[in-house]
């Protein structure tokens, strides 16, 4: 059975944080969110992902600070399954 965003994330109402920027935009499983939309959200948490890897050894790109920034390691893992989870299984806007 689908979770809502926070059980994959520490996600809290209230907290302001761009993880309540998404619920509120599209819903607690995201089910506003298209697709497509969640497809890129996948690619650039992947590239978020690799950047924090980058930064224990190596040269990371300056496009994928701005999201290291606002969404801890722990968060992008659980937001990454969470929109896995949701294009498998939580009916799309398109």
């Amino acid at each position: 059975m689908t979770k809502p965003l926070g059980y994959y994330t520490s996600y809290v109402p209230g907290d302001g944080s761009l993880l309540e920027e998404l619920q509120d935009k599209y819903g607690a499983y995201l089910e506003r969110m298209s697709k497509d939309e969640k497809a890129y959200y996948v690619l650039r948490l992947t590239s978020h992902l690799y950047a924090y890897a980058m930064l224990r050894g190596g040269d990371i790109p300056a496009q994928f600070i701005n999201l290291r920034d606002q969404v801890s390691w722990t968060d992008s893992e659980g937001l990454l399954q969470a929109l896995i989870t949701y294009i498998r299984e939580v009916p799309s806007s398109d």
